[in-house]
């Protein structure tokens, strides 16, 4: 019987062309995760710009201001002033033991049940993966004692706890806010938030500008804001003095006073206690106003003295 090729080639044809064809065929496409996004907080709703305040008449009639007024005064400036010192007792702990952590994030307090805790956060980017506000320490501090009772390195740092990253947001919109400000009531701050009690809670924000020399206070230049308890709506935001009042005190001698003045607040701020507080050095330190004199002591006490005989002339731009 003859050899016939034909059925041979058309195998070979076939296979041919059916190799030539999964060649030019477009690939199946793998699907590709998606790179992880971080999480945008929800944005800032902020209350309209606050009026400049207005030097305050001298001749207008005024009332002596308790006791109890002051004292409360004299409270939240202690209570300003010991959030300040939890921020440095802490960063001296952990400088001591970990100083690589403090270049890693930002520190702020939460009060949790009455117990101050001191929160270090920091990002950690792992590759694409963007993961967020990582918790890198956590330390306790007590105000009355003035005493940082102990501190947890997270190791590995875990992700920042709700309540921390809604403080967090707090204080960043009063940061925000405080930028169209700068030029007057200028950063760095010496920073404090605190948690209102009740409903609907929320937050007051104290930025206060520091001196640029070692020592000094610099009373004047500050600015409060509320928040709300979520952290996304600016409920207040302003000045504590007017424009003008902010002014660099050297230290003294601990028995002539320092002091400075107010033209559009005819009382010491609790931000001028923090200031003493934070400065002993300028201790002890006068506040005079349009219609009084005080005189805030080391310990924060504000003691009022009596009218003022020569109400302080407003500055230019006041």
């Amino acid at each position: 019987m003859p050899f016939n090729p034909r059925p041979i080639r058309a195998i070979l044809c076939a296979g041919v062309l059916g190799a030539v064809a999964a060649a030019v065929s477009p690939a199946r496409a793998v699907p590709q995760k998606a790179p992880a996004v971080p999480r945008q907080p929800p944005p800032v709703t902020a209350p309209p710009a606050a009026e400049p305040a207005k030097p305050i008449d001298p001749a207008a009639s005024a009332a002596r201001p308790s006791d109890d007024v002051l004292a409360s005064i004299t409270r939240e400036g202690q209570r300003i002033a010991s959030y300040h010192e939890a921020l440095a007792r802490t960063r001296e702990r952990i400088a001591a033991s970990n100083p690589d952590l403090l270049d890693q994030g930002r520190m702020f307090v939460v009060e949790r049940a009455g117990t101050w805790h001191v929160i270090l956060v920091g990002r950690e980017v792992d590759g694409s993966d963007a993961r967020g506000w990582l918790l890198k320490a956590d330390a306790v501090f007590q105000p009355k004692a003035g005493e940082l009772a102990k501190l947890d390195v997270i190791a590995p740092p875990r992700p920042a706890p709700a309540d921390a990253q809604v403080t967090m947001r707090a204080l960043d919109a009063a940061l925000a806010s405080a930028q169209p400000l700068a030029k007057e009531y200028r950063p760095p701050y010496d920073e404090a938030i605190f948690r209102l009690p009740g409903k609907p809670g929320g937050f007051v924000v104290y930025l206060q500008s520091r001196s640029g020399a070692k020592g000094f206070a610099r009373p004047g230049a500050d600015l409060k804001g509320g928040v709300s308890a979520d952290g996304t709506r600016l409920t207040e935001f302003a000045p504590m003095h007017g424009p003008g009042e902010a002014i660099d005190v050297p230290p003294g001698d601990g028995t002539t006073p320092t002091l400075h003045t107010h033209v559009t607040v005819d009382l010491p701020t609790a931000t001028d206690v923090a200031a003493v507080l934070d400065h002993p050095g300028v201790a002890p330190h006068l506040v005079l106003t349009p219609h009084w004199m005080f005189r805030i002591t080391a310990d924060g006490v504000i003691t009022w003295l009596g009218p003022n005989a020569v109400p302080p002339v407003p500055r230019s731009g006041s």
